[in-house]
C-alpha cells in the first residue's frame, strides 16, 4: 500500500502542472477567440465610422446623409464583403492581444488567490 501512495503522489505534481499548462491554453484559446469575435462585430461600424470620418465635404456627391445610407450605399455600389475591407491587420492584432490580456489577468488572479493575501490590500498590523 506504501509503494502505490508514494507513486501518487510522485505524480500528482506532474498533473498539477500538465492541468496549469492545460488551462493557459484554453485561456489562449479563449482570448483569441474573444479578439476575433469582437474585431469581426465591430469592424463594419468602425469602418463605416472612419468613411464618415473622410468625407471631403457638403459637396461630395458620394457623401453620406446618415449610418443608413452609408450601410446601403456600401452594399449597392462595393457588395456585402465592403463591410470587412481591411479586417487583416486588426486581426493580426487583436485576437494576440487579446488572447495575452487574458492569459496573463488568469494567471495573475489565480497567483494572488493562492497567495492568500489579506482582503483589502491591507497588511494586518
Amino acid at each position: 500500500m506504501e509503494n502505490h501512495d508514494s507513486a501518487r503522489a510522485n505524480q500528482l505534481p506532474y498533473r498539477a502542472e500538465s492541468s496549469r499548462a492545460a488551462n493557459a491554453r484554453r485561456q489562449v484559446l479563449a482570448g483569441g477567440a474573444a479578439g476575433f469575435a469582437e474585431v469581426c462585430l465591430m469592424h463594419p461600424l468602425d469602418l463605416i465610422k472612419t468613411r464618415f470620418q473622410v468625407q471631403r465635404g457638403v459637396d461630395d456627391p458620394t457623401r453620406y446623409t446618415s449610418v443608413l445610407d452609408c450601410v446601403r450605399k456600401m452594399y449597392r455600389n462595393e457588395g456585402a464583403l465592403s463591410y470587412y475591407k481591411g479586417i487583416v491587420p486588426p486581426l493580426i492584432t487583436e485576437a494576440p492581444k487579446r488572447a495575452t490580456k487574458f492569459l496573463t489577468f488568469e494567471q495573475f488572479h489565480l497567483t494572488f488567490k493562492q497567495a492568500d493575501l489579506p482582503q483589502g490590500g491591507r497588511h494586518p498590523e
